[in-house]
């Protein structure tokens, strides 16, 4: 999509429809405040369609998502997803 080898923050907020523009201190937060949120709700997405695509398999999940199976663990405690 970018012609540039590492895709920046504001290329994710762009495509996402939400080009940051720093105004203040406060706002600012609130930006990277809502960029986390963006990122851990796509993740947490992610991991949910990729385990039913594996049946609920941890390791084939893990292995499509190029993780370690404890790591993916550590993942789905972390977003209180259900198997």
């Amino acid at each position: 999509m970018y012609p540039q080898t590492k895709i920046t923050r504001e290329h994710i907020l762009e495509e996402l429809s939400l080009k940051f523009h720093p105004m203040n201190t406060n706002k600012t937060a609130a930006r990277a405040h809502d960029f986390r949120t963006l990122m851990n709700n796509f993740e947490k997405e992610l991991i949910h369609q990729t385990l039913r695509q594996h049946n609920g398999n941890l390791q084939n999940a893990a292995e499509a998502l190029g993780m370690h199976r404890t790591t993916l663990m550590r993942k789905i405690h972390k977003y209180n997803s259900i198997l």
